[in-house]
Formats: C-alpha cells, sequence, structure tokens
C-alpha cells in the first residue's frame, strides 16, 4: 500500500468508502470500521484517514460505512441497524444546497450494481415463497448493511438552497434500500417542486413491503399536480398501514378539490389503512366538496387515526353534517383531528352535527383535538366548548384540545 501525498491527507473527495477485507488484514492496526471523528487524535484514526484512498472496494458488507461529515453541512446518522437518518446539521440550513446531494451519484452506482448482482428471482410458487421467506429470516444478519435497513428519517427543513436537483439524487440513493418499510421525508420551507414528489412517487413503485409513508411539503412551491403524482403512486400499495401527508401554507394558493378527489380514490385501494393524517393548511381553494370525497373514501375502513386538517379553507356545514353521518361507521377510531380555523363558512350547526357523530364512537379515548377558533359564523362560542367539554368527559378522553376563541 502506498502512503498518501501530504496533501492528500486532509482532501477527502468522497464521503462514502468500501473496504478491501485483504488490505485490512494485511494492515491489524487499523481499525476496519470508518472513524465518526476523523479530527480524533487517536493514533488508528488518524492512519485510516491518510490511507483511505488506497482501498479497492471489494465487500459488500461495508459499502454504507462512512467518514464523518464535518466539513459539510449534511449529518448521516445510525439508529441500531435498522434506521438511517440524512438530516442538516443544526444551525447550517443555508449552507446545504444541491451539490451536497451529488456526492451520493458514485455510492448510488455501486449500491446499485451490487442489487443487481445479487437479484434473486420471484418465487414461482406459495412453497418456494415460504422457503425463501424462512431462509431470507436466517440470513438476514448476513445482508449488506444498506439491505438491513428498513426504515429512512429526512429532515431538511429551511434549507432554502436545496431543490428539485438535489432531492433527485437522494431519492436515487434511497432506491438502493430495497427492504424499506418505513418513509419520513421532511422538507418544508425549501425550493423543491412537484418535481421532487414525483421522484418521491417513482420512489414508493420500487418498495414492495413500505407500511409507513409521511411527507411534509409545506411551504414548497407544490400545486395539484404534485397531489395527483402522490394519488397515482398509492393505487397499488396494499400494504400501506400510515399515511402522513403534510402540504401546508404552499405559495399561490395552489392546491384545489381537484387533487383531493383524486387521492380519495386511491385511498380506497389502500385496504390495511390505519392512520390518516391530511394537513392542507391555508388552501381556500379547498372546499366540503374535496374533504367529504376524502372522508368518504374511508368511511368503510379500520381507522384508529384520522387527523383532518384545513385551516382557511372554504369549508362549511355540509362537510360537518357529512362527518356527523359518517364518523358512527368508522367505530374503531381512538383519535380525531379537525382544524378549520379561520374558516368563516362553518357555523353552530354544523358543530352540532360533527359533535352528535362524534359521540357515536364507542373508542374515542385517545385523542380529540378540534380547532374552530377564527371561524366567524360561530357565535356561541363558549356554550360550544362546554359541550364538547361534557362529551370528552362522558367518553373519557386522555388528550385533547378544543378551541374556539
Amino acid at each position: 500500500m502506498q502512503e498518501n501525498n501530504s496533501d492528500q491527507k486532509s482532501n477527502i473527495e468522497e464521503i462514502f468508502f468500501q473496504i478491501d477485507s485483504n488490505s485490512i488484514e494485511a494492515n491489524k492496526d487499523m481499525s476496519p470500521i470508518f472513524p465518526h471523528s476523523p479530527n480524533s487524535p487517536d493514533i488508528t484514526t488518524r492512519k485510516l484517514e491518510s490511507r483511505i484512498q488506497d482501498y479497492t472496494v471489494k465487500d459488500p458488507e461495508e459499502i454504507l460505512t462512512f467518514t464523518s461529515l464535518e466539513e459539510t453541512a449534511l449529518q448521516l446518522e445510525y439508529e441500531e441497524e435498522t434506521t438511517l437518518k440524512i438530516k442538516v446539521k443544526s444551525g447550517m440550513e443555508s449552507q446545504l444546497s444541491d451539490k451536497h446531494f451529488l456526492k451520493f451519484e458514485n455510492l448510488t452506482k455501486r449500491l446499485s450494481d451490487h442489487n443487481l448482482r445479487n437479484k434473486q428471482p420471484e418465487p414461482e410458487t406459495l412453497w418456494q415463497w415460504a422457503y425463501a421467506t424462512v431462509i431470507g429470516f436466517f440470513k438476514k444478519s448476513k445482508l449488506p448493511k444498506h439491505l438491513r435497513i428498513t426504515k429512512i428519517i429526512v429532515t431538511l427543513n429551511d434549507c432554502q438552497e436545496v431543490g428539485d436537483q438535489g432531492i433527485e439524487a437522494l431519492i436515487d440513493f434511497i432506491k438502493t434500500f430495497e427492504n424499506l418499510t418505513y418513509i419520513e421525508f421532511e422538507v418544508k420551507n425549501t425550493a423543491v417542486t412537484d418535481h421532487s414528489v414525483g421522484m418521491i412517487c417513482s420512489l414508493l413503485g420500487t418498495l414492495k413491503y413500505l407500511t409507513y409513508f409521511y411527507v411534509d411539503f409545506s411551504e414548497c412551491k407544490i400545486t395539484d399536480e404534485g397531489v395527483f403524482f402522490l394519488a397515482n403512486s398509492f393505487k397499488n400499495k396494499d400494504k400501506l398501514e400510515e399515511i402522513w401527508l403534510r402540504f401546508s401554507w404552499c405559495p399561490n394558493d395552489a392546491i384545489t378539490n381537484d387533487s383531493l378527489q383524486a387521492l380519495s380514490k386511491t385511498l380506497e385501494t389502500c385496504k390495511k389503512l390505519k392512520v390518516l393524517l391530511l394537513e392542507f393548511n391555508g388552501h381556500s381553494h379547498v372546499s366540503s366538496k374535496g374533504l367529504s370525497a376524502i372522508l368518504g373514501a374511508v368511511k368503510e375502513k379500520d381507522l384508529q387515526k384520522l387527523y383532518l386538517y384545513f385551516e382557511k379553507s372554504q369549508v362549511n356545514d355540509n362537510f360537518l353534517n357529512y362527518a356527523g353521518e359518517i364518523l358512527p361507521n368508522l367505530w374503531r377510531l381512538e383519535v380525531f383531528g379537525l382544524n378549520l380555523a379561520n374558516s368563516n363558512f362553518v357555523t353552530v350547526r354544523g358543530v352540532e352535527a360533527l359533535e352528535k357523530g362524534l359521540q357515536s364512537l364507542r373508542y374515542l379515548r385517545t385523542g380529540l383535538y378540534l380547532y374552530f377558533n377564527g371561524c366567524l359564523g360561530i357565535l356561541e362560542k363558549e356554550k360550544m366548548k362546554r359541550s364538547i367539554d361534557e362529551l370528552i368527559e362522558a367518553k373519557k378522553v386522555r388528550s385533547y384540545v378544543i378551541e374556539f376563541e
């Protein structure tokens, strides 16, 4: 192994590296695990950092082993062996940009090539599938690190220099994690557009085992088109149990009933859905028509938690009357949240109809969250609050927020 030049010792051009196990065996004084703190005074750490570019990639087990990212605004963390967190370092939101994610390209190619070389054919019969499942269970610990990860959490809030190009590179990287069951993608107040939503939908198409899906594109340039992309991607995701969609306060009030109606049609195909959150605050083009379509799509599901947050919308009593009729069908509902704050077409009659439906919910004990503050059509605010408080006491609801002011 040749020594690096002195000007190479601090110049680590790539974030990720693989290790040739033969090289490790020949240099037993050097740890095979890259350090999390390359600036540490530890001798082994310094040697590894100075020779890191001499290694040849061979061992798939170490594809995802990486050096510290202290020189950039990007941070990656593992929790146990199953969770990978991708986030911006605290206080460095303004420094993170698309160029940081372009560094994933080489690693993405290596992981994709490895997946392709080791791809197993789909079992043709039920017995073959059962055999493959059992064998896979016992061999799980020997899978490459990226295939042992089942949960990815991305948090890039307030990174206004991050746009579609960076998200596209990041999504291509995440696509190599073929065994994901959990995706959380939070990129609010960034420069991303509908294109990024489309890229996330292309990711959904590759994940066979996904049960949990969370995205937050609040304060981004998202329109109906982005929600249409998502609606289409849910069609064949029959394993999904939780869907959390946040698209609040997007500029130009660009989301309407059209996208909610498209979303409602595909929610009907999510047979195992147990938790649904839709947060579309600040879209005055959304009315009872769109929200009623959503409620109609889930009326026969075994939902346990339902959150509908549509502050500053045009929703009126028509939806609340419909909700009063539909809620009793959701007999397993444990948590219900509704935000119609600053929606001026809501009146006391609508709230009374909703309350009647809530009274029929047998298991509504975990949580109740109702926001009607700023609704000019509700004149008897104290009376309505007392009535809801009595409902909470009768149902023995453990956690609640009721706002009428």
